[in-house]
């Protein structure tokens, strides 16, 4: 099965005041560069503003215009991957905000390849998706774009209906199985008070 994987590394990160979330440490790590090594092998875009350091040799794009929310993320990087043209296998979608990313992310990618058809989504012990710690098949999240396009005029470009849409709205209605995980694990790093749940260490702003 093709591997491929986006990771969403945009965001105002506000409540840290407009930090770049790529560069908090965790572990003497970035977490843009944990989840990397931790995509190793696998066919890997960021979506990312021009600020945020992405190593040489990985492929990165931006939406357009900027600051269109996860689901344009998405769809950016599913059409850097080549997806849009040619769904074919499955792919991860992360965000580089969730410091467990890059330990789940074999996890369910692990249970991607074993139902070929049926994605796989990091779930809180109250049932809650996380959207962004998941592995979708690409014709379904293909599909899924075509669909909130469809809606559209056809002179309406491509991407239509994606600007400042969640990623559950677009990604909800593909099969999936949830993979369990605690709630301390999925806590992403949206404020100080995430930040010193983790241990991580915030940068300053950029």
């Amino acid at each position: 099965m093709h591997e491929h994987a986006i990771i969403l590394a945009g965001g105002s990160g506000e409540r840290l005041g407009g930090v770049d979330k790529a560069a908090i440490r965790y572990r003497d790590h970035r977490l843009l560069d944990r989840l990397l090594a931790a995509l190793s092998g696998i066919d890997t875009v960021v979506v990312a503003p021009p600020h945020v350091d992405v190593p040489a040799g990985v492929r990165w794009t931006l939406e357009e215009p900027p600051g269109g929310g996860p689901a344009a993320g998405i769809v950016w990087g599913l059409a850097a991957a080549g997806l849009l043209d040619d769904p074919v296998g499955c792919v991860g979608v992360f965000s580089v905000d969730s410091p467990i990313a890059p330990d789940i992310a074999a996890d369910l990618f692990a249970v991607a390849r074993s139902h070929p058809h049926v994605g796989a989504v990091a779930c809180s012990p109250s049932g809650q998706r996380h959207h962004l710690l998941a592995v979708y098949p690409a014709p379904a999240l293909v599909a899924a774009v075509r669909a909130l396009a469809a809606q559209h005029p056809p002179a309406t470009p491509w991407y239509a209906g994606v600007r400042d849409l969640a990623a559950r709205r677009l990604t909800s209605g593909i099969a999936v199985e949830e993979v369990g995980y605690s709630d301390a694990d999925m806590r992403d790093i949206d404020t100080p008070a995430d930040a010193a749940a983790w241990g991580a260490h915030v940068p300053e702003s950029y």
